[in-house]
Order: C-alpha cells, then structure tokens, then sequence
C-alpha cells in the first residue's frame, strides 16, 4: 500500500510543480510522469485475475512465421483470442523476448501512445495522470492486456475523430477490434461529430437521464448483459448472470463533474477543443445512469476515462486563480478512489506490488 501511496503522490507533486510552468515548458515533467508509471507497469509482476491465461497465450503462440500460415487454427487453441492480438504477440515472441520482455515493450507502447493522442488537446497532464491512476492504472495496465492497446490506439485517432476523417477513424476502429472486440463501440463515437452541442441540450440530457439511475437499480443490467453472448461466449454467460452493478460513485463524480462544466460553460466552450471534449464525455451519460447495471459497459468507460482530466484542465484554463484548489479537489478524491480501488479489486489480491524483477 505504501508503495502505491508513495507512486501517487510524486505524480500530484509533479502536477503541482508542472502547473508553475508555462504551457511551453512542461514536456519534461510529463515526461517523468510517463516514466514514473510506465516502470511500475512495465515491471509489475503476477497480479490480476487474467494474468495467468494471457501468459498461456504468449507461451502457446509460435513465431509469427508460422502463426499467419494458420491463424484461425492458432486462436482456435489460444481461448480464441482476437487475431490482431495473436498476431502482435506472436510478432514480439519472433524477436526472442519472453513474457516479461513483452510487457515491458507494451507499457512502453502504451505511455507513448496515450501521450501522443492526448497531449494535443491538454497542456495539463497531470489531472489526466492522476485520473489514469485513480481509473485505469490497476486494470488496465495489469489485467485488460488488449483492452490497454486498443485504448491506446483510440488515444491515436482522437485527431481523425476531431477532424472528422471518417476513413482514416473507421480504418483504425477495425483494426483495434482486432485486437479486441470491446473497441466495437467506438463506431458509434464518431456519430457525435453531427450533433451540435448547447448548454441548454447539455442541461436537458443530464436531467433526462439522471432519473433513469433508479431502473438500473431495479435490475435492468441484469438483462442487457445478455448482449455480451453475440461478442463472447464465455464472457457473455457470466455477465448475463451477474448481479454485480456500478457504484453509484461512479455517477456522483460524472455530475459533479458536468455540473461544473454546465455551471462555467460559457467560457469554457471558448476553448478550442472544448465542445468536442465534452461531447465526448456525453458518452459516458447512458452508461453511469442507466445502463449503469450493464457490467461490461464499465470497462468500455475507459475509453473515456482521461477526458475527466482534460475537462479539469480546462476548469484550470478558466479559473487560473482556482487552479490549485481544483488540483488539490482531483488528488484527494483520485486518492481516495485509488486506495478504495486497490482494496476491493481482486478482494487486494494487487497489494502488495509484486514485480518480476
């Protein structure tokens, strides 16, 4: 637990000291950022509930010669595993790196990936950081091995989303399914681009789905979970059956959130990247409320995760002498939802840190 601690509080110093900092000035403190994180990911060792059958799978995929000869049989043996995936970590083993070489070079991939997407629209890394770390540190980089390279991978085409390059997104969207078949929602993200945002629609959105929290409640989830059968079996039975629901939290910090954007929107929509940022977020909507009870649609939430710390950015660009205390408003609840993370997921069975050096 110290451990972890101890890594997130140099994150909030560097984001303190990165804030005295011009705009211009803060690579090489976003830099320590990704290289604090990066290690611990890049070196963590057994932990999480699906460590032991992505290890399988590095150990059973051949050289990437003989994996495109037949890579239906291939995933056919390797728990069916998305191609793309088999196909990359059949690419790495070709190269001679074991298991532990592997997840070194993919955390690599994954921090340089997310900061290349991302860093276009923030100059204020990190309240992302410090959301990565609350949200996505543990699961992400420990557990959801695809899921973190297709995450990254949408971090990357954020640019054609905004500039609204249907072809060159779309492309990249196929791609990323296969590698995992959870990026399939973000077909329906580039829809937003045809809507065009208010605070008056945004009002009225947040109110009209805010009541709906209470059919997720009544056991709705429990239903729409059956999807997951048309994308995964295995997976799609035990969601189907699940009586397991998001925390309300979840949408308690998603309103605090948008209240506060609704509350400053007319100067923050002033922004250049802001509107397509909050639309964006608008994603999120359906799932903290009422789908909230769809357990799948939370790991599809971490597509969207970091945009809570670009949002925080932006409350900084618009309030700069308030800066510090939304700064210090992010560390302790991200603290918070940190430590809480630690120990319900897995029941600790991340605690304490453990690295296969």
């Amino acid at each position: 637990m110290l451990f972890y601690s101890a890594i997130f509080f140099i994150i909030a110093f560097l984001t303190f000291y990165e804030e005295g900092l011009k705009p211009n000035k803060r690579a090489a403190t976003d830099i320590c950022m990704i290289l604090v994180l990066g290690t611990v990911s890049a070196f963590h060792g057994i932990g999480g509930t699906d460590w032991d059958i992505y290890l399988a799978a590095y150990n059973r995929v051949p050289g990437i010669v003989d994996f495109i000869k037949t890579p239906l049989y291939y995933q056919s043996q390797i728990f069916y595993f998305e191609i793309g995936y088999l196909f990359i970590i059949s690419a790495f083993k070709t190269f001679g790196l074991n298991f532990h070489g592997y997840l070194f070079c993919q955390a690599i991939i994954f921090y340089c990936l997310i900061y290349k997407g991302l860093r276009r629209f923030t100059n204020h890394w990190g309240l992302v950081m410090l959301v990565f770390i609350y949200k996505m540190f543990i699961y992400d980089t420990f557990v959801a091995m695809r899921q973190e390279l297709t995450i990254a991978g949408f971090f990357i085409l954020l640019p054609y989303l905004y500039e609204r390059n249907a072809k060159k997104y779309f492309v990249g969207c196929i791609l990323l399914t296969m590698i995992h078949m959870g990026a399939v929602i973000l077909f329906c993200v580039y829809i937003l681009n045809y809507i065009k945002l208010t605070k008056r629609r945004l009002i009225i959105l947040l109110s009209l789905f805010l009541p709906t929290v209470i059919l997720a409640q009544m056991g709705l989830g429990g239903k729409l979970n059956t999807i997951m059968l048309l994308l995964n079996a295995s997976k799609g039975e035990s969601y189907s059956t699940s009586t397991e629901s998001l925390s309300i939290a979840y949408t308690l910090e998603y309103y605090l959130l948008m209240g506060i954007i609704v509350i400053n929107y007319n100067r923050i929509i002033l922004l250049k990247y802001a509107e397509f940022i909050i639309k964006l977020c608008l994603i999120m909507l359906p799932m903290v409320t009422l789908f909230s009870g769809v357990v799948i649609l939370r790991r599809e939430m971490d597509y969207f995760f970091p945009l809570y710390g670009v949002l925080g950015g932006y409350l900084c660009n618009v309030k700069p002498n308030l800066k510090f205390l939304i700064i210090l408003i992010y560390i302790i609840i991200c603290y918070y939802g940190f430590q809480r993370y630690l120990h319900n997921f897995d029941y600790g069975g991340m605690l304490p840190y453990r690295s296969w050096l």
